[in-house]
């Protein structure tokens, strides 16, 4: 099991649109899916991080 943060689209005819920033094998996968309802600015959507850093250095910034 893993848990992403990312932003979601939702349309106006309910399809949710996802930007998946960590790689994934294709294929389907259950999904649980909370909503923020807080709004969401520029400022707030995370860059892209498609490199392949191992959790403590993707987390360094976290850890104190």
């Amino acid at each position: 099991m893993k848990t992403i943060e990312t932003i979601a689209t939702i349309s106006p005819t309910g399809e949710v649109q996802l930007s998946c920033l960590v790689n994934l094998p294709v294929g389907k996968f259950k999904v649980v899916l909370v909503i923020d309802e807080s709004p969401v600015t520029t400022e707030a959507i995370p860059e892209a991080n498609l490199s392949e850093d191992s959790f403590l250095v993707a987390s360094g910034d976290l850890i104190g």
